[in-house]
């Protein structure tokens, strides 16, 4: 049985590449950069006012001028060759570029017009204020996005502005998901009286969607040697296996017999953690098809997967590695048995300091379905420690990514 630490290394070593395509800006949300956009000029591409107002130089504000004659207007759009003389000035709205020499923005609140004049306050004035500076954002063939960005709402403004109308995107992995074990039935059937439906599925489902990952395989296969390999063998086909049960040391456990007769190579099974202990990963051949075999209780899947597959998601798309946070914990907590345990757990505020805190969810085990429901995200308990302190300095894992 390997250590947290040493197994994730083992994951992260693993690679899968991915293919380069393009998608329509319309259709790239969830997608990742294949490489670098660069911005195809300054951004922005000129002096431009970030409030409506009158446009002068400081020059002039320096040397004691208070009152300058308006000689032009201009909007958003518009270009202009204005040359202002000593003691003249533009009046200007948001969005429109600054005329040469004119680096000084006041408010059109700011100052008394009477006629064509404008009279401004005495105050702090500088060059530069109430202007963006050409080039402030990005300078022209800089990177405004760097691969392994995710493409969502927030960084296609970016791509948008600098025309990136077909974005270079890694293809998605092919992915098959097997849960296994005779007491499943599917989300849409009646359970016996000893079964329950598979839930595992849909969690992991929802995970790989924020890498716009959808499985082109699923099914539910009982404790049967044969049916298992057969399911097992046509998972191999896709780039990523996953299996949901069947891993530990039951006479009913029959993954890891089958997946070596099939040529996957074991890298590990089993791993000093709570829970989540009998996880096993491998791969078919050097470059095939990489397999994660997760315990089957729920809250086992979660863990294993936010601890061991999503980094190697984020490492395969060159996405930064997922969050971690340090924040104390807001009462005690003792450690059950010898194993380092990540629990479910919530973000709350601590009354005394007002700081942010961990608080621990109540849960029945791993196999209590709704264990990880009102958390945040995971917060991990070292086997160094039989009991966290409140205060104590904890890792937590946020379910939100990216």
């Amino acid at each position: 049985m390997i250590n947290i630490n040493e197994a994730l290394s083992a994951v992260l070593t693993e690679n899968c590449s991915r293919q380069k395509v393009y998608k329509e800006i319309h259709c790239a949300r969830n997608y990742f950069l294949a490489e670098d956009i660069r911005a195809d000029r300054d951004y922005p591409p000129f002096h431009r006012a970030a409030v409506d107002g009158f446009a002068m130089g400081f020059g002039d504000i320096q040397s004691g001028i208070r009152s300058f004659e308006i000689k032009s207007e201009l909007f958003a759009g518009q270009e202009s060759n204005f040359r202002a003389a000593s003691g003249q000035c533009v009046k200007i709205m948001t969005g429109a570029a600054l005329p040469d020499g004119l680096d000084v923005l006041l408010k059109v609140e700011d100052g008394v017009v009477h006629g064509n004049t404008v009279q401004i306050p005495d105050q702090k004035y500088f060059s530069g204020m109430n202007m963006a500076a050409r080039g402030e954002s990005a300078k022209k063939d800089s990177v405004i996005a760097p691969k392994g960005s995710k493409i969502n709402q927030r960084s296609v403004h970016s791509l948008a502005a600098a025309g990136i109308a077909s974005i270079p995107v890694f293809e998605p992995p092919s992915v098959s998901i097997i849960s296994t074990g005779d007491e499943l039935v599917p989300i849409d059937h009646v359970p016996g009286s000893c079964q329950i439906r598979d839930s595992n599925y849909f969690g992991l489902l929802y995970e790989l969607q924020k890498f716009n990952i959808s499985p082109s395989n699923y099914c539910i296969v009982p404790d049967n040697r044969n049916e298992l390999k057969t399911s097992i063998e046509a998972g191999l086909q896709s780039d990523i296996l996953i299996v949901s049960g069947g891993v530990s040391m039951g006479d009913a456990d029959f993954v890891p017999h089958i997946l070596k007769e099939l040529g996957v190579r074991q890298i590990f099974h089993n791993v000093n953690i709570k829970p989540g202990k009998p996880l096993w990963f491998g791969r078919k051949g050097s470059q095939g098809t990489v397999v994660f075999a997760l315990p089957g209780n729920p809250l086992s899947t979660l863990v294993s997967y936010k601890v061991f597959m999503e980094p190697w998601l984020c490492k395969i798309f060159y996405a930064r590695a997922p969050v971690k946070l340090a924040l104390p914990m807001q009462h005690e907590k003792i450690l059950k048995g010898q194993r380092p345990e990540y629990f479910p757990a919530r973000i709350t505020q601590s009354p005394e300091n007002a700081v942010s805190a961990i608080e621990a969810v109540k849960f029945h085990g791993s196999g209590d379905t709704g264990a990880a429901f009102g958390s945040d995200g995971l917060a991990f308990h070292s086997a160094g420690s039989q009991t966290l302190k409140k205060n104590d300095i904890v890792e937590f894992l946020p379910w939100s990514l990216l």
